[in-house]
C-alpha cells in the first residue's frame, strides 16, 4: 500500500510539472 502510494506520486508529479513549466515561463516573460 505504501509503495503503491509513493509510485502514484511519482507518476503524477512529472505531468503537472510539464504543465506548470510553460506557465512559469509565461509568468517570467511577463
Amino acid at each position: 500500500s505504501e509503495i503503491g502510494g509513493e509510485q502514484n506520486s511519482t507518476i503524477v508529479f512529472p505531468l503537472p510539472l510539464d504543465v506548470i513549466t510553460p506557465f512559469m515561463k509565461l509568468a517570467k516573460k511577463d
